[in-house]
């Protein structure tokens, strides 16, 4: 695997850090940990939804088997980390647009595959789809997927894959309620199909019990009745089948855990999601695509074990949960914000402001959380000049960071640091200004 680093890095990782709290707290490390997304580099380190990216490039190449990915990247991440870098031209949908000085030689290749979709079969089509998607170019994806009817997704595997790959690309690139309705007819075609293996109508029910679960108005009877159509198909796998099928597995029992959760049944959620740990820890990992499946499988699972645990208020069960994610994903600057917030609300301090920490020194896109989230313990426990230093930081580290800048201001008030209150005004102007011209984008 390359080490070379992009253009763009600014300090050095050694590449045998083992976690972040060796490395200084001047380090920058976010220009490097990012490189996947910028350029198709390689850094022997990333957190697990950069590792979609590599692992997605490389099986381009279509006598690999393809990879079930179970993590993917945050919407709206390339924005989010072009308006922290100030540097807007990484926001871009299309790939061409990449500055010249980032662009390799495997950026390169890529840009031809996507001038060139129709030159290309279906399979290769479905896998340069996926990468588009794994790198955020969502909008790019859908000049390479074909357009296709419900009717055709449930015609057969591959069918289904374009189908499905090109309705989740149209839902990320415009948000529109259009296009989240075009998903779920995709959905439910696939969900419903008696052509298609067991295994891929599954995963499309699965999917739909969690989009009815999961909201600001969840639809309990639409996710009891998916979770139904999905046992059918979970039935309809191979006893004792291969380690995709204990996958699968694995990723119902967490999927369907959300109808008890939803019906407040904190114990039959935990006993489902005991079943799905039970497969996650069982699956193997001899081989490369194996470990990382495996490990991108018990990211989603841990961060539901801690979210369900934390809503029964076992915060002891919800802190070792998320600790467990820390140590699986440390190289993700959310994970370690989650494990601040659950540690903070468990009490134990001293673990949070280390999370919060770690969080700051991975860098964009999450530092201004972090450091807002540190400001904050670090205000309430009086040390207000600890706390400006923070939030000045977050302020730094995000050109869109209001709530740093108020925080900055009402401590300015407080005391007399009529300078730092002047710059809040002018900071906000200037936001104001830069916001009329684009729009803030946030990563989901």
């Amino acid at each position: 695997m390359s080490t070379t680093r992009p253009p763009y890095h600014s300090t050095g990782l050694r590449p045998d850090a083992e976690r972040p709290r060796r490395w200084r707290p001047d380090e920058r490390v976010d220009l490097w940990l990012l490189g996947p997304y910028f350029g198709l580099h390689e850094p022997p380190v990333c957190s697990l939804h950069t590792a979609t990216v590599t692992a997605a490039y490389a099986e381009l190449d279509t006598s690999r088997p393809a990879t079930p990915f179970q993590c993917h990247t945050p919407r709206g991440l390339r924005e989010a980390v072009a308006q922290c870098l100030r540097w807007p031209e990484l926001a871009s949908a299309d790939p061409a647009a990449l500055p010249d000085e980032l662009v390799t030689e495997r950026w390169r290749a890529l840009v031809r595959l996507t001038e060139h979709p129709l030159d290309l079969d279906l399979e290769t089509r479905l896998r340069l789809g996926t990468l588009l998607c794994a790198l955020g170019l969502d909008a790019c994806a859908l000049g390479v997927l074909p357009a296709s009817t419900p009717e055709d997704a449930g015609r057969d595997q591959l069918s289904a894959g374009l189908a499905m790959k090109r309705t989740h690309a149209l839902v990320r690139a415009s948000g529109s309620e259009a296009a989240r309705a075009e998903d779920r007819e995709v959905l439910t075609a696939v969900a419903t199909s008696r052509r298609l293996p067991a295994a891929t109508a599954l995963s499309a029910a699965l999917t739909l019990v969690v989009l009815n679960a999961k909201g600001r108005a969840p639809d309990v009877a639409a996710t009891a009745h998916w979770r139904e159509v999905a046992g059918a198909h979970l039935a309809g796998l191979a006893p004792g089948g291969s380690w995709r099928d204990a996958l699968f597995t694995s990723a119902y029992w967490r999927a369907v855990s959300y109808l008890p959760f939803l019906l407040g049944d904190h114990e039959r959620t935990r006993a489902e999601l005991d079943r799905a740990e039970e497969h996650a820890r069982d699956l193997p990992d001899g081989t490369e695509q194996q470990a990382l499946v495996r490990r991108q499988n018990l990211h989603p699972l841990l961060e539901t074990r801690t979210r369900a645990a934390a809503a029964a208020n076992d915060l002891d069960a919800a802190l070792r949960y998320a600790h467990e994610l820390a140590a699986l994903d440390p190289y993700d600057g959310k994970v370690l914000l989650g494990l601040g917030d659950v540690a903070m609300r468990a009490g134990d301090t001293a673990a949070a402001v280390e999370a919060y920490r770690r969080a700051a020194m991975l860098g964009a896109p999450h530092a201004a959380r972090a450091r807002v989230a540190l400001g904050r313990h670090l205000e309430h426990a009086g040390d207000e000049e600890g706390a400006l230093d923070s939030f000045l930081a977050a302020a730094h580290a995000d050109p869109t960071a209001y709530t740093a800048v108020a925080a900055v201001h009402r401590l300015a008030e407080r005391t007399g640091r009529a300078d730092l209150a002047d710059w809040c005004v002018r900071w906000l102007a200037d936001l104001r200004a830069r916001l009329r011209v684009r729009p803030e984008r946030t990563v989901g």
